[in-house]
């Protein structure tokens, strides 16, 4: 019969409520150590209006007045004729040709061209391009209209534990690559986006055991962890168009983060075999923030994203995977602030969409849990443990399309 690993990994701080007492002595081949998960579970990574081209209506003269007018002086001609007299724009004077008669004046003779050229002058000016910017400034300003965004990112997680000491109990560190989706809608200057994030992949996992045997508590040992990451969030914000075209913007909002960690099970540098540890972090959080523009131009759109969140029910579902035939447990987590620094750079496009990079830096922090004794099939079990306390810092850049 397959005997049980005797060690957790020190995810988990582990707590005696009384005094454990063996039989024997587990045998090095017997002795299971669970990571330091036990230890301490690591807690989730705190873990314009386009300046309308003002046709300035220099207005072209649509009133064609000949360039010179005659004043016709009263010439009695003796061999004027009926038809002479009865024919229109046609003057009379001494010095001209036998006939005596002006041809009508060129804009009098074309009417029709003449009319047609003020209307081509019409049309270029009021069909001048805008620039990007000031087509984004419109956009932003008077478009009631939806965007989509979808794109590819990577994150470099870093995520420590500390014990009571503040000593760092364990961390887990690598680049993990996500997705993300989103939709916004701007009606004049008041905006609404839901923004859906997903990393998925593997990181190094560093730490200790942890175990009711002083022999086999506290050795060092690493392993790989499944990180999961869903983060999701509603954001209502208002748009603010200085004169000189700048875009400063204000925002608030709610958000969910869910985290699944699974610590793979291991073994120390003498063989001794080290139970592995499933963990699903999750909290709400409250969020207000600022943007702030940097560069507008043409070419490029880039602006500062800073802002705060406020973690509230922040819960911790423990899977023990079996070791020592513990029922899973749930611990409540300390609440703390969190900080979210982003700079989108937009690429403008001559389309109805557009690239943009972001770099961003995200901080959460978790305050220590409460200490809670583990079950077999609800029965106490003598052993408790606490999750402690936790630090996240995550560095990444995505890059997606709008449109």
């Amino acid at each position: 019969m397959k005997k049980q690993p005797l060690v957790i990994l020190s995810v988990l701080t582990l707590t005696l409520s009384s005094p454990v007492i063996f039989a024997e002595p587990a045998t090095e081949a017997e002795a299971a150590i669970e990571p330091d998960v036990v230890t301490e579970i690591d807690s989730a990574a705190e873990p314009e209006v386009i300046k309308q081209n003002e046709v300035t209506s220099d207005s072209i003269n649509t009133d064609t007045t000949p360039s010179e007018q005659i004043q016709a002086n009263e010439v009695e001609s003796i061999n004027e004729t009926p038809e002479a007299r009865s024919t229109e724009n046609q003057v009379v004077i001494d010095g001209l040709p036998e006939n005596g008669i002006v041809p009508p004046a060129e804009s009098e003779m074309k009417p029709d061209s003449t009319m047609k050229i003020q209307e081509q002058a019409a049309d270029e000016a009021s069909t001048e391009v805008n620039t990007p910017m000031e087509q984004n400034i419109l956009n932003t300003r008077v478009d009631n209209r939806y965007t989509f965004k979808v794109g590819l990112s990577a994150l470099r997680f870093f995520y420590q534990e500390f014990d009571s000491n503040d000593n760092v109990v364990d961390d887990e560190i690598g680049i993990i690559p996500g997705i993300q989706f989103g939709v916004s809608y701007i009606e004049d200057n008041h905006f609404v986006e839901l923004d859906f994030n997903f990393i998925s992949g593997q990181v190094d996992y560093s730490g200790h055991t942890v175990s009711s045997n002083p022999v086999l508590n506290n050795l060092p040992i690493s392993s790989r962890t499944e990180t999961d990451i869903t983060d999701i969030r509603l954001l209502l914000g208002q748009n603010y168009v200085t004169d000189s075209m700048r875009k400063y913007s204000l925002y608030a909002g709610l958000g969910y983060y869910h985290w699944r960690r699974h610590i793979s099970p291991t073994t120390t540098s003498t063989g001794v075999g080290v139970a592995g540890i499933l963990e699903f972090y999750s909290w709400g959080y409250a969020v207000l923030g600022a943007r702030f523009p940097i560069i507008v131009d043409n070419q490029t759109d880039a602006h500062l994203d800073v802002s705060l969140t406020r973690m509230f029910m922040a819960k911790l579902d423990v899977d023990f995977l079996g070791f020592q035939n513990y029922d899973t447990m749930k611990l409540d987590l300390a609440e703390k602030w969190g900080l979210r620094l982003a700079m989108p750079w937009k690429l403008s496009t001559q389309h109805d969409y557009s690239v943009t990079v972001e770099p961003y830096f995200v901080l959460w922090d978790i305050g220590r849990s409460n200490t809670q004794e583990a079950t077999v099939n609800g029965t106490g079990s003598g052993t408790s443990f606490v999750e402690p306390r936790s630090e996240t810092r995550n560095l990444g850049v995505s890059v997606y399309l709008k449109f």
